[in-house]
């Protein structure tokens, strides 16, 4: 948030307070403890689904059929199909110029006039997580908001990745674990949940700077 790059000393305080070994969770008494100072949890990867699955159900017991619920440019939440159709038809933001955290003075930025890809929800939730957004610059190089917790530096793995399930709460938290595995976690993200649906894009050769992994999204051209 200071926009600076840590000290490895302070890098390596901050990982040692990492890890649900350090996180006591108490069913009887329904308490949560931290086993050292320093630890906090962190809802940045769940919250946001989370509050949009909540106020699905709302509206389902309300008797809502057909509504589509967007949470900013992360997660959407398709109740029913609207009445012409039978699914809502999404569009996944087009990565402009070099993509990844490489050398750069930026981060790619969407393309909204290119898609690239699309997929159909009904009843479903879609989360998209992307270095791109909260990110800061230092000594030519982009250092986005996602990080690794096996490095404690911000992922490298993916420029963009996204989850189709029923839950919100759980394309939120996958769609984050994606973009940290990158395309080589493709299939053992898939495994974790029967019909997910995923893509990512991560860092190609220099003639091929997209590279783009997917089950069940419709691929735009070129």
């Amino acid at each position: 948030r200071e926009g600076r790059v840590p000290e490895p000393e302070a890098l390596a305080e901050a990982r040692a307070c990492v890890g649900m070994h350090l996180v006591e969770l108490n069913a009887a008494d329904n308490t949560v403890c931290f086993a050292r100072a320093g630890v906090q949890l962190d809802l940045g990867s769940i919250g946001k689904g989370h509050a949009i699955e909540r106020a699905g159900e709302l509206l389902r017991e309300a008797g809502v059929t057909s509504a589509l619920l967007h949470g900013g440019t992360s997660t959407v939440l398709a109740i029913g199909a609207p009445p012409d159709a039978d699914g809502w038809k999404i569009g996944l933001e087009h990565p402009a110029g070099e993509v990844g955290l490489i050398p750069h003075s930026q981060f790619p930025i969407p393309n909204s006039s290119i898609p690239l890809a699309t997929v159909s929800l009904r009843d479903q939730s879609l989360s998209v997580s992307a270095v791109w957004g909260k990110s800061f610059t230092a000594a030519d190089r982009s250092y986005g908001h996602v990080i690794d917790p096996r490095t404690g530096a911000p992922t490298r793995g993916a420029s963009l990745a996204a989850i189709v399930l029923p839950s919100a709460t759980e394309s939120d938290a996958l769609s984050t674990m994606l973009l940290t595995l990158g395309p080589e976690g493709l299939e053992q993200t898939l495994r974790l949940r029967e019909g997910m649906r995923a893509l990512v894009v991560g860092v190609g050769a220099d003639n091929h700077p997209l590279r783009i992994a997917a089950q069940g999204f419709d691929l735009s051209p070129g």
